[in-house]
């Protein structure tokens, strides 16, 4: 075979061209032919890994870099159990176990002709190792897409963000090839001070936001806490974290904020603020409430309810608060009171609801003794209840004078009107009924005697005071 015959040799001729080299050729003759020509064989059999001129293929790269030729120069220099499964599925991570300079060597020189020609043809490559793929990942002569290719292929998380270089962070977070914690999130967070997109994306996964769970942002280690505030308010008022992972992060704060921009918030997404307890009382998130998220404040309130007092002077309450806090059990008896007292009594004429609520707190044991009259003559006005009128008739009466007992009457129905006009109405007879004419009549009020007759009460009232 002459040299013409050499430059026509196919790939698939390469073995045999050695072993005719290394027949009728002495070592140096061949090593020249080899180097001259720069021939790059695709692959070698088994036996000429066992000719003298094998070290200087390898040590020149006078070969290609492709699966079959890794595994025969692993299997060369360490022969291991199960290897070709293990080339298979974590080809660079067993090269770098196996630890052959001269093929190391060949992937450093080359490493996105590795990528190319074996990372890329072994479909099942998905296993390798996180220093495999952090090693390629950073490896600069590897073009950006590339390194795409390898992080979409591998199937392994790298446990810290600093083994992926920051120009893929983003591809990292969107493939989910990160341990979820904290202090993997924060550098990314950091490098623009905002929630990306991807960053967004990885949270509302349900194994990454269970994860991140487990731990509090505030203890991750190194970073000051004002910036680790900073993001957990990022991640607050972020409209792109969806409602479950709010639901799982925002309890792991571990910080409270006041008066942040909720506004490009859904009332889902507010709700769950609300529920996670992570807000300072601010007037102005009262207000934006109120406004944008009509019944949230009564959640906002409860959770800070010392500081909603303080400053319930400056707070413009309307008649659903009043609604919604009077009818909370969360309030004590004299917090209801302070409201009951800035409550304008006019309001009832045209809230049922709300002359039901203060009408059914008036009547609680114990609950404000004593008030006057002008408000529970508006009371009496605006209740659409006559039960609830007699039960709070009853419950005042110790308190009022004749004068002041005959004005609530007159706003009654079931003929209690008549009474301040010492008329005799018959009335049904209830144990309600029985109380209240009872109590009027030991106070000396209009009535004189009830008797029952033919399942009706006869009241007699006394005589009309001489004017």
């Amino acid at each position: 075979m002459n040299q013409q015959d050499c430059l026509k040799c196919t790939i698939e001729e390469m073995p045999d061209f050695l072993t005719w080299c290394q027949t009728y050729l002495v070592q140096d003759q061949t090593r020249a032919i080899l180097k001259h020509f720069n021939i790059s064989f695709f692959m070698l059999d088994a036996q000429a890994t066992q000719e003298p001129l094998f070290n200087d293929v390898l040590e020149n790269f006078w070969y290609q870099l492709n699966p079959m030729m890794v595994e025969l120069i692993v299997g060369h220099f360490s022969p291991q159990d199960e290897l070709p499964v293990k080339l298979r599925t974590q080809n660079l991570t067993t090269i770098m176990v196996a630890n052959i300079p001269v093929l190391l060597d060949y992937v450093h020189e080359y490493p996105g002709y590795y990528v190319d020609n074996v990372f890329d043809e072994l479909p099942d490559n998905t296993m390798e190792s996180e220093a495999a793929i952090s090693y390629l990942i950073k490896e600069e002569e590897i073009s950006l897409e590339k390194r795409v290719r390898v992080l979409e292929k591998s199937e392994r998380r790298l446990r810290t963000i600093d083994k992926a270089p920051p120009e893929l962070w983003p591809e990292v977070l969107r493939l989910s090839r990160i341990v979820a914690t904290w202090a993997n999130l924060y550098p990314v967070y950091a490098a623009g001070k905002s929630i990306t997109a991807e960053m967004a994306a990885f949270m509302n996964l349900p194994e990454n936001y269970a994860q991140l769970a487990k731990a509090k942002l505030a203890e991750v280690s190194g970073v000051e806490e004002k910036m680790l505030e900073a993001f957990g308010l990022k991640v607050l008022v972020s409209p792109a974290i969806a409602v479950p992972a709010k639901r799982q992060l925002l309890p792991q704060l571990g910080f409270y904020y006041t008066d942040p921009d909720l506004s490009a918030l859904n009332r889902e997404q507010v709700e769950v603020i609300l529920s996670a307890d992570r807000l300072n009382f601010s007037v102005e998130t009262y207000q934006f409430l109120q406004a944008s998220h009509a019944g949230l404040q009564l959640v906002y309130a409860e959770n800070n309810l010392e500081s909603f007092f303080d400053e319930v002077e400056n707070l413009a309450l309307k008649d659903l608060d009043y609604r919604l806090l009077l009818a909370s059990e969360r309030l004590s008896s004299t917090q209801h009171e302070i409201l009951i007292q800035k409550l304008d009594f006019g309001e009832l004429a045209h809230d049922p609801e709300l002359t039901a609520i203060v009408t059914r707190l008036l009547l609680r044991t114990g609950f404000m003794p004593s008030i006057a009259q002008s408000k529970l003559l508006l009371v009496f006005s605006y209740s659409e209840d006559n039960d609830l009128r007699k039960h709070l008739l009853l419950k005042y009466l110790p308190t009022l004078s004749e004068a002041q007992t005959g004005e609530l009457l007159s706003h009654m129905s079931e003929d209690y009107a008549e009474l301040p006009n010492y008329r005799q109405p018959k009335m049904a007879d209830t144990l309600l009924n029985k109380s209240l004419l009872s109590a009027l009549q030991i106070k000396g009020y209009y009535v004189s005697s009830f008797p029952e007759k033919k399942g009706r009460l006869n009241v007699y009232t006394r005589s009309r005071p001489a004017e």
